[in-house]
């Protein structure tokens, strides 16, 4: 559908609610709005300049329309960027798991805070909204050896 279709479409489906008020036509204006701002949309990303699609808003959006030009694992490195010190240990693109690791950069323990958790869940959500779970991989805790005390001698 052009354009001005879509919106003659758009026009028909609000009438028929007013009229109506069925929950069905409400449904339906929703799936019509979708598919023109999704057209306009698949306009306006051809002629981005490729940083663009690293704002969230614009990846936000151009995902939910199936139109975001870089794949997953690019994404997913863009919302990596958002929250320093993760790097990806494996995707599984069938199901949507992520496993990611500390990438050495990220602190000493190994542990991750709740707010990197929750930084992570928000910039994934956005840029990689196909990613349905993640495991963060905990780094293995080095074990310190030292000499034994010597003992006393009596």
């Amino acid at each position: 559908m052009t354009a001005e279709e879509l919106g003659l479409r758009v026009q028909e489906v609000l009438d028929e609610l007013t009229e109506a008020g069925q929950r069905e036509a409400a449904e339906e204006l929703v799936r019509t709005l979708m598919d023109f701002y999704g057209a306009g949309l698949g306009r306006m990303a051809a002629l981005l300049p490729a940083e663009a699609f690293g704002d969230e808003l614009v990846a936000g959006l151009l995902v939910l329309h199936d139109l975001h030009p870089q794949d997953v694992p690019t994404r997913i490195g863009h919302a990596l960027a958002a929250v320093p010190g993760w790097e990806v240990q494996r995707f599984d693109a069938e199901s949507g798991e992520l496993t990611l690791r500390q990438d050495g950069e990220g602190g000493g323990c190994g542990c991750g805070g709740a707010q990197d958790g929750a930084r992570l869940e928000e910039a994934l959500a956005c840029f990689a909204p196909e990613v349905t779970a993640v495991e963060l991989a905990r780094q293995p805790t080095l074990l310190q050896i030292g000499t034994r005390p010597v003992a006393e001698v009596r």
